[in-house]
């Protein structure tokens, strides 16, 4: 079992810093600046507070808490065929840079990016946390490379008057303030993502994509996956491959899937993980998540087609939007002889959009890992109010 850092704790210090992100949200969110010159900002943040509680936990101190899970805000806006973004993340205590960039659109079908953002894996990693269906992305998020400096080109158009596609591909260093990183500091990746999207109808329709990400590890040649389960809450990792090293370079394959029906909608993802090691070993990891989300109000998920990822429910109601989630996630991070273990956790959840800008969810996860042949199956109770804007 592994402890790591987790987000800013609920003491007086993180209070404050909260109150002035909240102030200065209150008197920025409504500024732009426009002039001749077609230069427009605006501030955008966001702040999560979320609560759990551990039961059956094995005499494991997961830390019944309640935190703030993210505390950020930043600029975004254009300037011609530009766009920029930057944003500061509070955690631990300290300012961190998040997505830090410039974009170029030489026309609406693409676009050129350089600074620090997410790498182009993952339909459920590049789904803004504020629009996620449930408080933490899977469990198999934990072989997603972090955000990295880099460049990126993003395509998107259309076959016939139903069917849209997107490709991207990107090349990535080190980052800024992100803590370290799978593969090291001076490790590099290239990952590509390519999704096809069928329209039916406006809340009707369906996804399949396939991305690809390759880690050349640097000379310290280290790896690790830990993920938490599926709870930020809480530091302790019950699977874990610990340090995996002489590792030369890592390859994921990543296959995603998604279909909107009205107010039903389902979404999986399949990763395979493969590490490659210096004396011409391999490992191979593997994991999935499969959901699925009702809207028990006449209401639905949106797609952004141009980005290939789900964007903002807004309520049809003056009360706001209800939908029932359930998740099934698994990660197996045993192989050769890395014994990291394998987890599977069921979710259960309930999240209500009061209003465009506020949402509060509610989450139960039984959880059944199992490494170096212990058993740990804790019950996680978890709860999040969120705010946002930009």
């Amino acid at each position: 079992m592994k402890k790591k850092k987790s987000g800013p704790s609920f003491n007086l210090k993180n209070i404050v810093v909260a109150q002035f992100i909240l102030f200065l949200s209150a008197h920025c969110h409504a500024l732009v600046v426009a002039n001749k010159d077609d230069f427009t900002m605006k501030f955008d943040g966001r702040m999560f507070i979320d609560a759990a509680k551990y039961t059956n936990a094995n005499d494991i101190d997961f830390g019944n808490d309640i935190i703030f899970r993210t505390l950020r805000i930043g600029a975004k806006g254009h300037y011609h065929y530009l766009d920029y973004q930057a944003e500061l993340n509070y955690a631990n205590d300290q300012f961190i840079a998040r997505n830090v960039t410039i974009a170029f659109k030489p026309s609406t079908h693409w676009q050129i990016k350089i600074g620090q953002f997410k790498p182009y894996v993952s339909l459920e990693e590049l789904t803004s946390s504020r629009y996620i269906n449930f408080l933490e992305r899977g469990i198999i998020n934990t072989f997603v490379p972090s955000r990295r400096l880099g460049a990126g080109v993003h395509h998107f158009n259309h076959f016939g008057s139903n069917l849209d596609y997107t490709f991207s591909l990107g090349g990535f260093g080190s980052s800024i303030g992100n803590g370290s990183i799978n593969g090291g500091e001076h490790s590099k990746n290239i990952n590509g993502r390519s999704v096809l999207m069928h329209t039916l109808s406006d809340n009707c329709n369906s996804l399949l994509g396939i991305s690809v990400s390759y880690t050349d590890v640097d000379s310290a040649g280290k790896i690790d996956y830990a993920p938490r389960p599926e709870s930020g809450v809480t530091n302790i990792r019950l699977v874990d491959t610990d340090t995996i090293n002489q590792s030369k370079y890592a390859i994921l394959y990543n296959l995603e899937s998604a279909i909107q029906l009205g107010p039903l909608s389902f979404q999986g993802e399949y990763m395979l993980n493969k590490i490659h090691r210096i004396n011409n070993s391999s490992l191979s990891f593997n994991g999935f998540y499969f959901f699925t989300s009702y809207f028990l109000t006449s209401d639905n998920r949106i797609l952004d087609k141009k980005s290939a990822a789900y964007k903002r429910v807004k309520p049809n109601h003056q009360w706001g939007a209800v939908e029932f989630v359930a998740r099934l996630s698994y990660v197996n991070l045993d192989d050769g002889d890395i014994y990291g273990g394998h987890e599977r956790n069921i979710t259960v959840g309930l999240n209500w959009y009061w209003a465009n800008y506020f949402r509060f969810m509610a989450n139960v996860i039984k959880v059944n890992a199992k490494k170096n042949g212990i058993k740990t199956t804790p019950m996680i109770y978890t709860v999040r109010g969120q705010f946002d804007f930009g």
